[in-house]
């Protein structure tokens, strides 16, 4: 499990945020004045993750997430933290209330903005390494900025991009 700040280096919603914090000047600006310092943390591991399999947003934490979220409380208890944002899926709702609960204790406060991308249904619970999924998941990318390419069911480029901009 890894933490981020505006300022560090980053991977995931904890990739795409994160470089577009990095990125931004009014990030920087907050950041070298030290009026905001924004967190970015990917959830704990779940089973899926273990296993190597693209999971849905119903994923939770398995015993060793638990354990990393509960670690990560530790290192960030010194830290000045006055909100706690997390996504809907319970993976990250669970790593956001472990790190309020050994922590400040602050409300975690959910937002549907800041879900993963929803992938088409026909690779959710397939090993990432899995022919079939990687051969979709290949057609998505190579169209994926064409306005109105769908595969399935997943979310678009464009619905994703107008999802970030709210």
């Amino acid at each position: 499990m890894k933490i981020w700040s505006c300022h560090s280096s980053t991977t995931s919603l904890d990739v795409v945020l994160d470089q577009r914090l990095r990125k931004s000047s009014k990030c920087r600006e907050l950041v070298y004045n030290r009026v905001m310092r924004i967190y970015v943390i990917r959830h704990g591991e779940t089973n899926s993750n273990a296993d190597n399999i693209r999971q849905s947003s119903e994923g939770y934490l398995s015993e060793e997430g638990i354990q990393q979220a509960r670690a990560l409380a530790e290192k960030m208890s010194s830290l000045k933290i006055d909100s706690i944002f997390t996504s809907s899926y319970p993976r990250a709702k669970q790593t956001a209330d472990i790190i309020s609960a050994l922590g400040k204790g602050l409300l975690v406060q959910e937002s549907e903005y800041l879900t993963e991308v929803s992938l088409p249904s026909e690779v959710v619970g397939k090993p990432k390494d899995d022919p079939k999924s990687q051969k979709i998941l290949s057609w998505i990318k190579s169209h994926g900025t064409s306005a109105g390419a769908r595969y399935s069911d997943e979310e678009t480029f464009n619905e994703y991009v107008t999802r970030a901009r709210l």
